[in-house]
């Protein structure tokens, strides 16, 4: 090693932790610019197709079958030829027609958008194949043949001669044959063949790029293979930086719809003409700048150590008594962290959690010291010098941090091109355009910025360039670990206000960003010196810390965890409860009482000379808040039509829970509205990152300082329920309190332990059959049986509050009872009821995972209350009830998904190796909607016993299902917030329902009347 390179003593005689700061010219590696601004406006392109795409999926053709554009020259074509091209467009302009949309427009946009990325995409390869003649034909084969497709395809647009001025007719329905005039026909065949051709031509792109790389050469071995490993080693080098990308990336870029479309969604609101929305836009793009920068500085510092060890051939000095305090530390901030908030009155600690998270930090530097004592272990040889790696890994680096601001455009790109593409205003155009040339111009400007960093004189060029940062590396890093820290303690005490002011997107960039800032700074700082005795004594080169990261977690939660911190929320004492949930009616108490009040509909006509009164059941399926804005419109259409109180009772689950609790309320349709806002999402997220996570790991729960002077400790669900009752108050009501339009309740959960169905109602649903296993010892801790015969009780469920009221001591909340039944984690935990009076500890997750719809209990209640309508019925028929109504039950299905009114296209045969796993889904078709559906029609179809000889067939249809029909739109996606353009989609596919008698509710109201 040189005089110049070798380390600076410091005063204690020791190496210097910073680099040598010999300034060599030209090492600093440039971001290849041109590269990476292609492979951007190709994913640009590619996600705004892939929306498009997603826009024409909505289409029906004259079957009710799904259409999209792919299905004409996507990647599908490349195994298939089916369907052929003019029956793929055949069928995709007839849904448009249907439909009414201008298909034209979007097809020369896809064009456009098309050809854009083609030729990108073709410089890229040309750029990474250095193409011979065979692979130079292949590139202009390719290239020609698209553009015949996309020639074809223009072609064909300007052919469609109905646009969105025409209307759906009844002899386009009702017609078999193909709308496309024989010359567009042939047309879109070829165009089919022609783009089958293409993909197999980009596939032998694809494998000749895979020989490219792997091709062995005389002279140098295999050189792009060695680069490409290159990039690897860097990339897994600045994990934590790729690890922000990729995470960041995934939530807001990656197509898709239903959870894939919950961040975009977010992101839609920004324009949804609030000030709200430009206030959580500004956030947004502030906190994506800023973790841009936290990103590049932790990137040079990486950079940096990897310099010193590859190129510097800096030896890491052996770890002192400075390094074995350092961890001493860490363990003693957590043990006077938690003290404090303890003696403070801040919270409470679990001092068994505690403990042990303190113990496995404090055993690493213990092991260490015996290890070093009684077998001393060599310290690691000096890496092999590898300057090329050292660049890598500061180009990767870098590159990342640009790679977040590539992100925000894609994102832009992502959210908005289908509200563009629908004609939804201005300001989704603008937002559109901005992300494209973000996308565009962002690797330019990041190209540029990297110069002039490198270029930088004095104390700029030693703060940020690995070959030449000094001591103030530390000091920046101990700089943004400040900061890092005090933004994690602001939302650990505040995290509603962190919520309020960061907006969703906001949040989770900014605590996401801290979090990994304190990571990367603390790997920085254990891998300055060699790794600790115990590590070298496996042969570890490094310190393992991410390991650790991972570990102590995971270690800590193995036990369940403490059950404090995800224990249910619950409200007054436990007599209280005991005395309310006894005196809960049986399902026939409640029906005698159902029969004694007023109002109401009645059937449009008689059966056998007496009126009918339909019993409106309901079954309100998950799907998070789009679930319950869903619930809440369907129960205000049946009130708006039958007048207050119109169900008897409802089941519910996930977000339909949530939405039946807020019918019991006033205003709940707007209440449900309000819910959508993005608080509760953003607070669950600051819990999940910051909160939940303290707690679990170290025992530390510190109360929330947002205003809930009576609760102590508030998890991630906990501060979702507080948000939802400040916006909706009749959640934070007893759940045992008065019925509302939703009738009586039966919201459906999941037990991770017994994988039982745990219902919470308002009824009564065992006759007293024990419900607790007799297979454990007396005294031992037994499950309750959730298949106990007991008639009144749906299969495979416990009566959750028959069986844990005493276990809860309190009594629940409307807001705690509809999150029992939609804790999906791992956005919300499971939540804990601890156990008492001999039974188990229940962990209650989703109650989706059991089943999803809320038909099946309907199902398995249908016995029991068909046997109470018709005992009734048969009392009316006799004369013993002069007077009465014929009781007709009519389930009304509120199924929020869309696409459940397509069509299965036809099936086929398949390979006799692949029959056996295609085979196995039948299991779940039996248990899936569909089969339900069946089975509850069957259930309810026969309520009035007569004579044979006599009619006794109500017009009252014993199931309605009531969903959103399928078309092009902005569709709600499955989350905890919605935009509102998302909410509007809603609003008009329910009044879709009533207003254009296409089924659902119209078929109801047709028959029943106030």
């Amino acid at each position: 090693m040189s005089q110049d390179n070798a380390a600076a003593p410091t005063k204690a005689g020791k190496p210097e932790l910073s680099v040598s700061r010999t300034e060599p010219e030209n090492t600093s590696p440039r971001i290849p610019a041109g590269v990476l601004t292609l492979v951007t406006v190709v994913l640009a392109c590619v996600v705004a197709i892939a929306e498009i795409n997603r826009l024409t999926g909505a289409l029906r053709d004259k079957q009710d079958r799904a259409v999209s554009l792919m299905t004409f020259v996507g990647p599908s074509r490349l195994w298939t030829w089916e369907p052929s091209g003019d029956e793929a467009f055949g069928r995709l302009a007839d849904g448009a027609a249907i439909a009414v949309v201008g298909l034209r427009w979007w097809l020369l946009l896809y064009v456009v958008l098309h050809v854009v990325a083609l030729g990108c995409a073709l410089l890229l390869a040309r750029r990474a194949l250095e193409p011979s003649r065979i692979t130079g034909w292949v590139l202009v084969a390719a290239a020609g043949l698209w553009l015949v497709v996309d020639v074809l395809v223009v072609w064909l647009a300007l052919l469609v001669t109905r646009t969105e001025a025409e209307t759906y007719s009844a002899p386009l329905a009702e017609s078999t044959e193909s709308s496309l005039t024989p010359f567009a026909a042939g047309l879109a065949k070829f165009a089919g063949v022609m783009a089958s051709i293409g993909w197999v031509l980009a596939l032998i792109i694809g494998l000749l790029l895979v020989r490219r790389l792997t091709q062995e050469r005389a002279d140098r071995g295999r050189p792009r293979l060695a680069r490409l490993r290159r990039v690897g080693r860097a990339v897994f080098i600045q994990r934590f930086s790729v690890f922000v990308v990729a995470v960041i990336g995934g939530l807001v870029v990656l197509p898709g719809g239903e959870i894939r479309d919950q961040f975009p969604d977010a992101v839609r609101s920004w324009t949804d003409g609030e000030l709200t929305g430009v206030k959580d836009a500004v956030v947004a793009v502030l906190a994506l700048v800023a973790l841009s920068v936290v990103v590049f500085l932790t990137g040079r510092l990486r950079s940096t150590w990897v310099w010193r060890q590859r190129v510097s051939q800096d030896q890491r000095p052996a770890p002192d008594r400075a390094v074995y305090l350092w961890w001493l530390a860490v363990a003693g901030v957590a043990l006077v962290g938690g003290l404090v908030v303890d003696l403070l009155g801040m919270g409470d600690v679990d001092l068994r959690v505690l403990g042990l998270f303190v113990a496995a930090i404090v055993a690493v530097p213990g092991l260490s010291w015996l290890v070093n004592r009684f077998r001393p272990q060599a310290g690691p040889s000096l890496p092999k010098q590898d300057e090329p790696l050292a660049r890598t890994v500061w180009m990767v680096g870098d590159i990342a941090a640009g790679a977040l601001l590539a992100i925000g455009g894609l994102g832009l790109v992502r959210a908005y091109t289908a509200p563009t593409v629908l004609g939804f205003g201005v300001w989704p155009a603008l937002a559109l355009i901005v992300g494209g040339l973000v996308s565009a111009l962002v690797w330019w400007v990041v190209a540029q910025a990297e110069e002039a960093l490198n270029r930088g004189e004095g104390q700029t060029k030693h703060l940020v360039r690995p070959d030449v940062m000094t001591d103030l590396g530390p000091k920046l890093g101990i700089g943004l670990g400040v900061v890092a820290a005090l933004g994690l303690i602001f939302v650990l005490f505040k995290p509603l206000t962190a919520a309020s002011w960061l907006g969703v997107i906001g949040a989770t960039t900014t605590v996401l960003g801290f979090l990994v800032t304190l990571a990367a700074l603390a790997v920085l700082t254990v891998q300055r010196n060699d790794p600790l005795p115990v590590f070298r004594l496996f042969g570890l080169k490094h310190t393992p810390l991410l390991t650790l990261l991972f570990l102590v977690p995971f270690l800590a939660s193995l036990g369940g965890g403490d059950v404090d911190v995800h224990r249910v929320r619950v409200v007054s004492n436990a007599d209280q409860a005991e005395l309310a949930v006894s005196q809960r009616p049986l399902l026939a108490e409640a029906f005698d009482q159902w029969l004694q009040q007023e109002g109401g509909c009645v059937g449009a006509n008689d059966v056998a000379g007496h009126p009918v009164r339909p019993l409106v059941l309901v079954a309100a399926a998950g799907g998070g808040i789009r679930a319950a804005v869903w619930t809440a419109y369907g129960v205000d259409r049946l009130a708006q039509h039958c007048g207050p109180r119109p169900i008897f009772l409802s089941s519910g689950v996930s977000g339909g829970s949530l939405g039946l609790a807020l019918a019991r309320g006033e205003g709940y349709t707007q209440a449900a509205e309000k819910l959508a806002e993005p608080g509760a999402l953003t607070a669950a997220v600051n819990g999940l990152l910051v909160r939940d996570l303290l707690a679990s790991t170290t025992g530390i729960r510190v109360n929330d300082q947002d205003g809930t002077p009576n609760e102590k400790w508030l998890d991630r669900a906990g501060l979702m329920e507080h948000r939802w009752e400040s916006l909706a108050p009749v959640l934070g009501e007893n759940f045992l309190g008065s019925t509302g339009d939703s009738g009586h309740l039966l919201l459906n959960s999941t037990s991770v332990g017994t994988a039982c169905r745990m219902i919470v109602s308002d009824l009564k649903l065992t006759t007293g059959v024990e419900q607790v296993g007799s297979e454990s010892a007396p005294g031992a801790e037994r499950d309750p049986d959730c298949h106990a015969p007991d008639s009144s009780l749906p299969a495979g469920s416990v009566d959750l509050l028959h069986q844990y009221t005493p276990c809860l001591k309190g009594a629940l909340r409307n807001g705690t009872s509809a999150m029992l039944s939609a804790r999906f984690p791992y956005v919300t935990p499971s939540g804990v009821i601890d156990g008492c009076n001999d039974l188990t500890k229940q962990q209650l997750v989703d109650g989706g995972y059991a089943e999803g719809s809320g038909l099946g209990t309907l199902v398995d209640l249908g016995p029991e209350l068909m046997r109470l309508v018709r005992a009734h019925n048969l009392g009316v028929l006799n004369g013993t009830e002069p007077g009465g109504s014929l009781v007709v039950p009519t389930v009304v299905f509120l199924q929020n998904h869309f696409g459940t009114d397509l069509s299965a296209p036809p099936s086929g045969l398949t390979s006799e190796l692949l029959a056996p796993p295609i085979a196995a889904r039948a299991k779940e078709e039996l248990a899936g909607d569909a089969a339900l559906r069946q089975r509850t029609y069957a259930q309810y179809a026969d309520p009035i016993p007569c004579d044979p000889a006599e009619s006794c067939e109500s017009d009252i249809p014993p199931l309605v299902v009531v969903a959103p029909a399928t078309q092009p739109s902005v569709t709600a996606p499955l989350g905890w917030t919605l935009s509102e353009r998302s909410i509007e989609r809603l609003s008009q596919a329910m009044d879709f329902q009533v207003g254009a008698c296409a089924g659902g509710l119209c078929n109801l109201f047709a028959a029943t009347r106030r």
